[in-house]
């Protein structure tokens, strides 16, 4: 909620492609177009928040079926025959090896990019080594295999025509394999369902066209974000602007980590460094704007302050700067305050 106002009646929420999130019970589920995706922790059941993402395309074909022709198995049988993350009975793989080093591998054809291959795997039986790839082998990597369903992945790397799959080195051993993701990026982002051709899901996008609904004080304000992003980059949890990065007030982690308090007029930057390592962990904020001054706290710790004026701004992404810059995270909470509260009031709030 923003100024205590449900989020409906105050974002105008899009996204053109339908998006998997986690529920309360740890399954997962699927939303359809332009439904925001409040997320849960499949392990502890806990509410993460609203989950925002940039668009990504996921290049692994029959990523839940590892029985059809495009995974080349060798030493290993396949059956489409496992409960999957979705709750759904036959819905995921189950690999078995007949030999030692038995491999499952799709081979894929792209131009050279940065790229990541991930799955949700879980041990069926035996107590083996299971390795990963998106080099046909090259390079195998070993990865923890568990009896719940858990995310493995091996590093980004930079290379053309992935081939990406598993190795089951001892003979009988065997896995279940579900949501084999393989993106074009430094990291992965959530489960991208795919059959006969690649699929892209589309960027979730927040907006509050006008700020009126806010109660926007164009004078002096604040702002508490509670946030937490899963990549450090130039990402942004919120931004109040004018349809651009050249007038703004928001939030954002830089590359290399640093999470920011930023306000930009006429592209001139004042930023205030909240953290300068923040990668994954939960983030509190409160931020002002007005009187001279624009200061930040990040939970209850010292108010930071630097001088700044205020710019001219118009909308309020959620969740982005612009169309894009998604914090690539989950937003718990946002709150506006049509005035600047005083350093102890950030302190106390952001505790």
């Amino acid at each position: 909620m923003l100024g205590n106002v449900p989020f409906a009646e105050l974002i105008t929420f899009t996204r053109a492609s339908s998006a998997w999130r986690f529920n309360a019970s740890g399954i997962l589920v699927q939303d359809g177009n332009n439904v925001p995706r409040f997320d849960y922790d499949p392990v502890a059941l806990q509410a993460r928040g609203m989950l925002v993402e940039e668009g990504r395309t996921n290049y692994a074909l029959w990523c839940r079926d590892l029985t059809n022709a495009a995974w080349v198995k060798t030493g290993c049988t396949a059956a489409k025959t496992a409960v999957g993350l979705d709750g759904g009975s036959n819905a995921a793989t189950t690999l078995t090896a007949t030999a030692a080093n038995a491999t499952c591998l799709q081979s894929i054809t792209r131009a050279s990019a940065q790229r990541i291959t991930g799955l949700y795997v879980r041990r069926r039986t035996g107590s083996g080594v299971i390795n990963m790839t998106q080099n046909g082998g090259a390079t195998w990597t070993p990865v923890t295999v568990t009896g719940a369903f858990t995310l493995v992945s091996v590093a980004a790397a930079t290379a053309a025509n992935p081939s990406i799959g598993l190795q089951i080195v001892t003979s009988g051993d065997a896995i279940d394999v579900d949501f084999v993701s393989h993106e074009e990026g430094a990291f992965l982002t959530s489960p991208i369902l795919t059959t006969t051709a690649a699929t892209a899901r589309s960027a979730d996008l927040g907006l509050i066209s006008d700020l009126s609904d806010l109660g926007f004080n164009s004078s002096e304000g604040t702002f508490f974000v509670d946030a937490e992003g899963y990549e450090p980059g130039a990402k942004y949890s919120f931004g109040v602007t004018d349809g651009t990065a050249n007038n703004m007030i928001g939030l954002s982690r830089q590359s290399g980590g640093i999470l920011q308090s930023r306000v930009t007029i006429g592209g001139a930057v004042a930023s205030l460094g909240l953290s300068t390592s923040y990668a994954g962990e939960q983030a509190r904020v409160g931020l002002t704007y007005g009187q001279g001054t624009h200061t930040a706290c990040m939970n209850g710790g010292a108010v930071l302050s630097i001088a700044s004026g205020v710019p001219v701004v118009n909308q309020m992404r959620v969740g982005a700067v612009t169309t894009t810059g998604q914090i690539n995270g989950w937003l718990r909470s946002i709150r506006y305050y049509p005035r600047k509260l005083s350093n102890a009031e950030l302190q106390a709030l952001t505790t």
